[in-house]
Parts: structure tokens; C-alpha cells; sequence
């Protein structure tokens, strides 16, 4: 059965048909079961529906509701902003938030001042070593680095410095 034919039917339960066009979808209806039951599934459909409670009744006409709502939203648009803001809520508005604003920016800004920014060193090994100075001469450094550990080990030795060689005096014993 298509989509027109259900369309016809309920058309015809619903009366909205001409006469002769009624008699013959009641014959149709007769001798074909699918028309049948169709039309026995849309009665069955329209006692459910009546046996639903009725809808509240509303105090006042659709017609007065609606146009209240759209009185509502011409009177709306029809007021400018500075009539908004035109009430001590609106002045107070107007006035707390550039005073938030500049109160919690002069709180960063203190803030930065109070608590500077830690420098953070390159990241290269150079960055982690100490500076170690010494004011001997002789002292030679040995470094070892083990990178999967993350450990560096410094060894200061004393290097003996060398005696210059002794040159006879002239003149002297042989």
C-alpha cells in the first residue's frame, strides 16, 4: 500500500472525502484486509488519543498569550542599551568592573615584582659544573662524567713541580 492510499484513508475516516469518492474507498476497504486493518489501527489510534486528558486551559485565549510575548520582545527591542545600564545595577556594573580589572592587574604586577622569575640555566653540562679556582699552580683537575647516572666526578692532584736543574758555580769545587 503506498503512501497516497494511507493518506486516502485516513482522509476518508476522518470525512474529509466526497461522497462519491467515500463509497468507493469503503468498498476498497471492504474487500481489501490491508485497508482493513489500517483503518481499524487509525480508529484504535483515535479512542487512545480521546481517552488522553484534555490540555490545561490556559486563563487567557492563545491568541492574548502570544501577543504578550511579542509585545514583550518589541518592547525589548526597542530600548537601548543606555536605558539597560540606566539603573543602579547598570551604574554599579559600569563602575565595579574596570575597578576589578585594575585591581587584580596591579595585584600581578606587584606580584611579579615580589616573586622574580628564577633563571634557569642552559641546558649543557657546562650549566652544572661549578667553577672551582685554586691558587696553586701545580694542581691538575681530572673529570669524569657518566651521563646515565647523572653524576660528575672532579680529582685535584698536586703535581710536584720539578727542582731546576743545579748548574755549578764557576770556580767552584769540580
Amino acid at each position: 500500500m503506498t503512501l497516497e492510499e494511507q493518506l486516502k484513508l485516513q482522509a476518508w475516516l476522518d470525512g474529509e472525502l466526497p461522497p462519491d469518492q467515500a463509497v468507493e474507498m469503503s468498498a476498497w476497504v471492504a474487500r481489501d484486509p490491508a485497508a482493513a486493518d489500517l483503518v481499524a489501527e487509525l480508529r484504535h489510534t483515535r479512542r487512545q488519543l480521546r481517552s488522553v486528558e484534555d490540555a490545561p486551559a490556559l486563563p487567557e485565549t492563545r491568541e492574548f498569550y502570544w501577543s504578550k510575548i511579542e509585545r514583550d520582545i518589541q518592547g525589548s527591542a526597542a530600548r537601548s542599551p543606555a536605558q539597560a545600564e540606566s539603573g543602579l545595577l547598570g551604574k554599579l556594573r559600569l563602575l565595579i568592573l574596570p575597578t576589578a580589572a585594575a585591581v587584580v592587574l596591579t595585584v600581578v604586577i606587584w606580584a611579579g615584582h615580589l616573586y622574580p622569575a628564577p633563571v634557569v640555566p642552559a641546558k649543557t653540562a657546562e650549566a652544572d659544573t661549578p667553577a672551582v679556582e685554586t691558587a696553586l699552580a701545580s694542581m691538575d683537575a681530572t673529570t669524569y662524567r657518566d651521563a646515565r647516572e647523572g653524576t660528575t666526578l672532579v680529582w685535584f692532584t698536586d703535581t710536584p713541580r720539578k727542582a731546576p736543574p743545579v748548574t755549578p758555580a764557576p770556580g767552584g769545587p769540580n
